[in-house]
């Protein structure tokens, strides 16, 4: 049978120790972050409102030399009223751009039914990076799920990481004067 007394010293003495507050606080932001963007992903299926900063991709009017445009979702309206003659339907199965030298989207037809593609797009830039697939049609798209990791995501898991942190350390302080009190013999002691 394994003593768990010198197990429980252990963990109560690296719970109380000076460090283990600030290396607590930065794994808490570290584990945290990826954490927050997975609980902001979106599914329009369950009622979600899809991230309006999700790329969608539309082909630019005949003649235009470029490979294809792309736009954040909630600014779909405005580029058809700019754009009448583009279509959102993708003539290639996948394809990517490089916007300036910090952004760099792509997209992926994953499904196709005549007159309408289900696409995957990935946004990159210096700040964050979205995902998204939506349904496309000649004339517009309709948000279908989206993820999201912004650099904002650091800063909201730090009240988190900070909240765990304290309760970690106090309780580990607590036991640590339990345990010392508990190995202090009371007056009248048999030595």
């Amino acid at each position: 049978m394994v003593n768990l007394r010198p197990l429980a010293r252990l963990l109560v003495a690296v719970l109380a120790s000076a460090w283990f507050f600030p290396v607590s606080c930065t794994l808490g932001v570290a584990a945290g972050t990826p954490l927050m963007a997975k609980l902001d992903e979106r599914d329009a299926a369950k009622g979600d409102a899809i991230h309006r900063s999700i790329a969608v991709t539309a082909m630019p009017p005949t003649g235009d030399d470029r490979a294809f445009d792309y736009l954040l979702l909630g600014n779909v309206e405005s580029y058809r009223e700019r754009h009448p003659q583009a279509t959102f339907l993708m003539p290639a199965k996948e394809g990517s751009i490089q916007v300036q030298t910090s952004i760099r989207v792509s997209y992926k037809v994953v499904a196709e039914r005549p007159g309408e593609q289900t696409i995957d797009t990935h946004y990159r830039d210096g700040d964050r990076e979205a995902w998204g697939r939506y349904r496309a049609t000649k004339d517009g798209v309709t948000g279908i799920s989206s993820r999201a990791f912004d650099s904002f995501y650091l800063f909201s898991a730090v009240p988190y990481a900070f909240g765990l942190a304290l309760l970690l350390i106090v309780g580990g302080r607590i036991a640590k004067r339990r345990m010392a009190r508990a190995q202090v013999p009371g007056p009248g002691a048999d030595n």
